[in-house]
């Protein structure tokens, strides 16, 4: 339970006043208050009516009388005011919330929330720039108590740190909220960076987080194991790649090599040798592909702009010489799950061909 100290220090933190100023209007010394604060000392009952005009707050609130019951009444208003749209009675009663819930995140977030709102809704110049500033130091104050209580599992850094680049953005702060936004995780960060950034960067984020939903789609189908969902995750493929490309390669080589793999670990020996080489097949086409065309094949967003080989990709090409080298190397992994000589076969055959192609282990 919340002791008089500890309440008395949320109350004047929430007034945005220091122990020397909450003193001076008391004509107490900041030592008093300090003790207070502390709970070693109670204030004089004559300096209740005046402490809690400073703090703002009524008596029962300083003294701890406002309850549970209080909070499901303001959730209740809080609530009739939101299904009516009406913005500024859902702020009216926040703020009320605020000052009677200081220590409270919820309320704080309910509070931004309209504060962001009427900035998005408001053309009024003045208005837009008293909500805005509301919003982004409310949004700020959650963002910064959500980075301390991290290691407690306390607040949500990412959840606060979107809402923040989101008002910063909007408000034209759009370095910051990047560097924010950068420093948060998963689809939080997603929608941030798509809030923050512009031009060709905001176009190729936008596209880098279909490309990940469709990847989670395509894993989603090879995890299934049926072959209808097999087949399902191809034609997904031939749908989304340009062709020819080498994430079209890429993309058919590690279906056929997961499915091969499932397949093999239910020993269904005879359905996995046809993806086996489908695999290595893929692995070579992407080889010959990147040979032939070099800086100028197909790579990357595999949905919208043809861009050229990335470095990412010229990395993994130095490690194992081509893209038939390294997905051979995968391939060791198949071939420890049977004793089929067949698979051996197959996998010497791509090995030869593999030592002709050329190897790119330096520009």
């Amino acid at each position: 339970m919340e002791s008089f100290g500890q309440r008395l220090k949320n109350l004047r933190k929430a007034a945005g006043l220091t122990q020397e100023q909450l003193a001076e209007q008391l004509c107490v010394s900041f030592q008093a208050v300090s003790k207070w604060e502390n709970d070693q000392t109670n204030p004089d009952l004559s300096l209740i009516l005046p402490l809690a005009k400073a703090l703002s707050v009524s008596t029962d609130l300083l003294l701890g009388a406002c309850t549970e019951q209080t909070d499901k009444e303001l959730n209740a208003r809080f609530l009739d005011f939101a299904l009516k749209n009406d913005e500024v009675g859902a702020l009216s009663v926040a703020e009320e919330a605020v000052r009677l819930f200081p220590s409270d995140p919820a309320w704080l977030f309910r509070r931004a929330i309209c504060e962001h709102r009427l900035f998005n809704d408001t053309s009024d110049t003045a208005q837009k720039e008293h909500y805005g500033a509301l919003a982004e130091a409310h949004y700020r104050a959650l963002y910064e108590k959500a980075l301390e209580q991290r290691a407690q599992g306390g607040l949500s850094v990412d959840s606060a740190g979107e809402h923040l680049c989101s008002i910063l953005s909007a408000r034209g702060k759009r370095q910051e909220a990047k560097e924010i936004a950068c420093k948060i995780s998963g689809k939080c960060r997603d929608r941030a960076l798509k809030d923050c950034l512009e031009g060709e960067e905001k176009q190729r984020h936008h596209h880098h987080t279909i490309l990940m939903a469709a990847l989670q789609l395509r894993d989603e189908l090879v995890s299934d194991g049926s072959e209808e969902a097999y087949r399902l995750a191809l034609r997904f493929v031939d749908l989304i790649c340009p062709l020819p490309s080498i994430s079209y390669y890429q993309h058919r080589g590690y279906i056929h090599s997961r499915f091969a793999i499932r397949l093999l670990e239910e020993e269904k020996t005879d359905e996995a040798l046809p993806m086996f080489e489908e695999f290595l097949r893929s692995a070579h086409s992407e080889a010959l592909l990147y040979e032939e065309q070099k800086e100028n094949c197909l790579y990357g967003d595999i949905f919208f702009d043809r861009y050229p080989v990335k470095s990412g990709l010229k990395e993994e090409y130095k490690h194992y010489g081509n893209a038939l080298a390294s997905e051979l190397h995968f391939a060791k992994r198949i071939l420890s799950l049977t004793a089929d000589p067949r698979f051996e076969e197959i996998f010497q055959k791509y090995q030869r061909i593999c030592d002709d192609l050329p190897k790119y282990t330096e520009e």
